[in-house]
């Protein structure tokens, strides 16, 4: 009999260790007068619940012998093996491997738990004057913390390591990991003393090399852009077909082929996909020719599907309601190349972008830029991203406009870096009844200043603080061991910004945590969605793996 199984695509150690983190015994939901773990809850639940609307994909499983369609597993086969298939199979196995041991078998020595516990309970709270004077490591003006997780036999150990920099630290198992958290503390005459909080990152990352990452890229492209798209015919034919349309009866007929050529490759991730929402639109076929495609991707949660086998999760996002409406849009000098935009209300989530052969297509309105594509090559470029968000709590609705970063790329031989920098801080605007009863100007009479300078304040630290570099985010990915065995790369991330600490900051940080954290019967919906979707995975990688081996025994014969 045919089932529904899940899909996880495991992209990264990283979200393997929040996963550990997130299935440990020792790190169920506590109560709220527990502190010991709830650094792990409540950072893993967090995270997990943007994975659950973002990562997690599934599938319908079909008979393990059943063939499918090999050719959307290009970007994937680049991705992990290098072009290689028995590589790609080799370290995805590997990736699920370590994910079901930190799943499953994750340890935390008694003290580093408890401290860091302590830890993320100011963290949540907002409280850094405490934080700052908890943190163990005095290095220069820094308090500091850091950790270090290794893979020993069938467990992953995560224990402090008191360094004082991880700089210089090459990871040289894939299964490594660095994390460092530190705080320095910026004296102020007129007010309460501002917080440069920085937290880096070291991970071993799936890809085999960071130009592995690239050719896969260029696949996807090559693949959505190519005249003659997978077909189904030998792999599922009408019958696969017929599921598409049972996910949306009103796809036109590119999205129908597209939808129908990846289900015959990915099966048990669409049937996971038409169980759990509804596929709106993929190409705007009227705007598209065979040299370049307008893609319009956009899914939605659909409740009267996700109810029956994730109750408590679907009403956590039922909950969330109008929390967010946002959109980010990625430029480069010659106009708009990517917009990214998420509804809570909606629970919908879409992509749009244009792509030719070469690259991605700048747009400027209606007029496209098709003879300056961004290509995904080896030369370095400087975009800009721009975010623009609608926040709604307890009936306060805050507009965000021009929230602006630069972004410089630069790839070399051995890595690729992306170094993001926020330095002006965006336009804010409050509006709205709290609790649907008092109108922001009657609240702003009790208070010594405004909510929307409450929150402008809060940007304007943050966006031109912290030496005046503001935010910076910087991301690495470095080769280890860059050829086709056995090779992968090095994530690195180093995000460090200034912030204040006040008792309306501290208050305001507390109402957002309550309305994100998500219950105890929705933590373990995650927790299920998750483990089923790395066991589904592994269904997926037998139908290829023993499609290619059943091709590969029919050429000797």
């Amino acid at each position: 009999m045919a089932h529904y199984e899940w899909f996880y695509v495991p992209f990264t150690h990283y979200s393997s260790l929040i996963d550990g983190i997130l299935s440990s015994k020792s790190l169920q939901r506590p109560q709220k007068n527990n502190k010991k773990g709830y650094i792990m809850f409540t950072y893993a639940k967090s995270a997990c619940a943007l994975l659950a609307f973002s990562l997690p994909l599934t599938t319908y499983a079909l008979p393990i012998d059943n063939p499918v369609n090999q050719q959307p597993w290009g970007p994937l086969i680049e991705f992990a093996g290098n072009g290689s298939e028995v590589d790609a199979i080799s370290r995805l196995r590997e990736i699920d491997h370590l994910q079901m041991t930190m799943m499953n078998h994750s340890k935390y020595d008694d003290d580093t738990e408890t401290f860091i516990a302590e830890i993320w309970t100011l963290v949540e709270k907002f409280k850094l004057k405490k934080l700052h004077r908890l943190l163990p490591v005095n290095v220069d003006d820094w308090n500091q913390i850091s950790l270090q997780g290794v893979l020993e036999g069938d467990e992953y150990s995560v224990t402090t390591t008191h360094r004082k920099n991880i700089d210089n630290i090459q990871i040289t198992n894939f299964s490594d990991s660095h994390f460092l958290f530190r705080t320095q503390e910026v004296p102020m005459d007129d007010g309460p003393n501002h917080y440069i909080i920085n937290n880096q990152i070291k991970l071993g990352f799936g890809a085999q090399s960071w130009q592995s990452m690239r050719n896969a890229t260029n696949e996807s492209l090559r693949l959505i852009t190519s005249s003659t798209l997978p077909k189904t015919q030998q792999v599922g034919g009408d019958d696969i077909h017929e599921k598409v349309k049972a996910l949306n009866i009103n796809l036109d007929s590119q999205d129908l082929e597209v939808v129908s050529s990846f289900w015959s490759a990915f099966p048990n991730i669409w049937g996971f996909i038409s169980s759990v929402g509804v596929v709106n639109d993929i190409i705007l076929e009227e705007e598209s020719t065979n040299e370049f495609k307008h893609l319009n991707i956009s899914f939605s949660l659909d409740d009267g599907k996700t109810a029956a086998s994730y109750p408590a999760l679907t009403s956590y996002l039922e909950d969330l309601e109008d929390l967010l409406d946002a959109s980010l849009e990625i430029h480069n000098s010659n106009g708009q190349l990517l917009k990214i935009s998420i509804d809570t209300t909606a629970k919908r989530g879409n992509v749009k972008l244009v792509i030719g052969s070469e690259g991605l297509i700048p747009t400027n309105g209606d007029v496209l830029s098709t003879k300056t594509p961004h290509k995904f090559d080896d030369n370095s470029h400087q975009l800009t991203g721009v975010v623009n968000a609608n926040v709604e709590i307890l009936g306060v609705k805050t507009k965000i406009s021009d929230l602006v970063s630069t972004i410089d790329y630069i790839p070399s031989a051995d890595k690729v870096q992306a170094n993001m920098q926020i330095n002006k801080a965006p336009t804010v605007e409050v509006s709205g009844a709290a609790l649907g009863i008092f109108p922001t100007a009657m609240l702003d009479v009790f208070m010594p200043t405004n909510i929307d300078e409450i929150i402008g304040e809060f940007f304007e630290i943050a966006c031109k603080g912290n030496d005046g570099q503001g935010i910076i985010n910087n991301l690495e990915l470095r080769n280890i061991d860059s050829s086709n065995q056995n090779g992968f790369t090095q994530l690195s991330v180093d995000t460090r910004f200034e912030t204040i600490s006040n008792l309306f900051v501290r208050i305001g940080m507390n109402i957002v945590n309550g309305r994100l954290i998500p219950s105890k019967d929705a933590s373990n919906d995650i927790d299920k969605f998750i483990n089923d979707a790395r066991i589904a995975f592994n269904n997926d990688i037998n139908l290829y793996e023993n499609t290619i081996r059943a091709k590969s025994v029919a050429s000797r014969l």
